[in-house]
């Protein structure tokens, strides 16, 4: 709902019959007694799941994104010291299960894969789920020690795919190079950010990446994208509302981990983070946790 509908019908019912309990008195009666135990029992309820959100750049580097990151070797020991030291650090989050960017169709393999790398069968490999979340999964222990569920949805979105086509849009609208022009400013704003990486290493990136403004500055992004459209064939618009309907059902295989007394730690790429973020807030599902205090540096 907008701030414009604030005033609703059931909204201005309710006021109304606020401002009839006042004139009666009766909030001194024994309506009162009863807010007093709804609040106190509103007390009592237990703290919701937590999430801590954790927003990363691909390691693996699969250039698979319209916005081509400028990342060095996740293997070369400069990094690999840097995530050993900020796992250690992410641990400390004591989290229950380990939420990461997969198909659930391919959780089978990734837990193969763990089994194989703890036993000394197989390296880690370069993508975020195995040098964060595997790294996180053997210092969890338990008697389960899997305890990582693959949460990624990218399904085909429904009709022809040409309506989502922004780029044949452009193309057949003479607007090529207004779409050029918007993917440049993305590719300079991610070009500056990695040069963070290099600059001042892994841990400064990622709490770059996962700042308020750097999150908002690159969902402004897709409200750009969004306007490659017109009347007759929305492509833009359509596209970005196929990719907020990804994050919805990314959201949908998260909220089943949202257990009592669960911790759960996301690992997702970055431009999945703020609309995440929003919706684990707003569906009142979790309680986020500050992900800025967990990536810095513990003395």
């Amino acid at each position: 709902m907008s701030t414009l509908d604030s005033l609703s019908m059931p909204a201005l019912a309710r006021r109304a019959a606020f401002g009839i309990a006042l004139a009666l008195g009766t909030c001194f009666g024994p309506a009162a007694h009863a807010a007093e135990n709804s609040a106190a029992a509103v007390a009592q309820k237990p703290a919701k799941p937590q999430l801590l959100l954790l927003a990363t750049y691909h390691m693996a580097n699969p250039g698979l994104d319209v916005v081509k990151q400028q990342a060095d070797d996740i293997l070369s020991p400069r990094r690999q010291q840097e995530l050993e030291a900020l796992v250690a650090d992410l641990a400390g989050f004591k989290p229950t299960v380990v939420a990461v960017e997969e198909l659930p169709r391919n959780e089978a393999k990734l837990k193969q894969r763990y089994a194989d790398w703890r036993a000394g069968k197989a390296p880690l490999g370069r993508g975020e789920i195995e040098q964060i979340g595997f790294r996180l999964l053997q210092g969890m222990g338990g008697p389960d020690e899997w305890q990582m569920r693959a949460i990624n949805w990218n399904g085909m979105p429904p009709g022809e795919l040409k309506a989502y086509n922004y780029e044949e849009w452009a193309e057949a609208r003479g607007q090529t190079a207004r779409l050029q022009a918007i993917r440049a400013r993305s590719q300079a704003e991610s070009d500056e950010r990695y040069l963070v990486l290099h600059a001042q290493g892994l841990r400064a990136f990622l709490q770059l990446i996962n700042s308020a403004e750097c999150m908002a500055a690159s969902h402004a992004r897709y409200f750009e994208y969004a306007t490659l459209a017109d009347d007759e064939w929305g492509a833009g618009a359509n596209w970005v509302g196929h990719w907020m309907t990804r994050n919805l059902r990314m959201f949908g295989k998260l909220r089943e981990l949202a257990q009592p007394g669960a911790r759960v730690l996301l690992i997702v790429g970055s431009g999945h983070a703020k609309l995440l973020s929003e919706y684990a807030r707003e569906s009142g599902v979790f309680e986020v946790v500050d992900t800025q205090a967990w990536l810095k540096a513990k003395p």
